[in-house]
């Protein structure tokens, strides 16, 4: 399976773009974008029970007219299924180059009316592992977006560096402060795990093939996508992400 889908996206990388080498057969030799691949783990751990599938958006009804808390979410289920994710990562040791996940959230469109401040964002882990000390470090960027998701289009609002310790299917959460949203605004979300091959750091972000709201999208470079695409549009169409954001606003 993971030859499979390694040709696939070789196969549906966008005419021009900088073709993905295979490893080195020196693990410690992968360090740069020449051996990056995207690829799923070599082990699968299992498969996590589904859970209940959340609403895109599922206010609650306010005391007597105070803030309306809100999580936003394209997934229909939350549960992270193995062997689900791909990464641009090194073929021989899954060490990640710079990986970028997002998801857009149309405020407005789903009834969020007023100011969002945001208290908390999640994300499915399918896999991480840190090369030493049981932690490695990614970044939860939040940006509003004018336009088609373009790197150009975004005006970064605030980001949240978090450190994942090692887990395998699982939710991992983190508070979020001091962002907030302008009323009536397009909210794009990024999970940003930097390089980490030289510490030997794995992640995959969890993930599904259940309906999703809107689309999954995926940007690394070093893998020659270098603008958020779609996750069907380089050959990964299952890959749904699952990232939700909670937060407040008042009507």
């Amino acid at each position: 399976m993971r030859a499979a889908r390694t040709a696939a996206w070789l196969a549906g990388l966008v005419a021009g773009a900088t073709a993905c080498a295979t490893a080195q057969s020196d693990p410690d030799a992968a360090q740069g974008a020449a051996d990056a691949a995207l690829a799923p783990p070599d082990a699968a751990p299992g498969t996590a029970d589904a859970a209940p599938a959340p609403p895109d958006a599922a206010p609650r009804p306010p005391d007597a007219a105070g803030p309306v808390t809100v999580t936003l979410s394209h997934s229909t289920s939350d549960a992270i299924v193995a062997g689900n994710s791909v990464s641009c990562n090194n073929s021989t040791t899954n060490s990640h180059t710079d990986n970028s996940y997002w998801r857009v959230f149309d405020l407005p469109a789903l009834g969020v009316t007023g100011p969002f401040v945001i208290d908390q964002v999640a994300f499915g882990v399918e896999e991480a592992t840190a090369g030493s000390g049981g932690t490695q470090p990614a970044t939860v960027r939040f940006y509003t977006l004018a336009g088609p998701l373009a790197i150009a289009n975004l005006t970064l609002i605030g980001s949240t560096p978090v450190s994942i310790p090692n887990q395998t299917l699982t939710i991992f959460s983190a508070p979020v402060s001091g962002i907030t949203v302008p009323a009536g605004a397009t909210l794009a979300v990024e999970v940003f795990t930097p390089n980490g091959q030289a510490a030997g750091h794995v992640f995959f972000i969890g993930s599904n093939a259940q309906p999703e709201a809107a689309p999954t999208y995926l940007s690394a470079a070093d893998c020659g996508v270098t603008e958020p695409t779609p996750t069907t549009d380089i050959g990964f169409p299952d890959m749904h992400i699952v990232l939700k954001v909670t937060g407040r606003y008042t009507p």
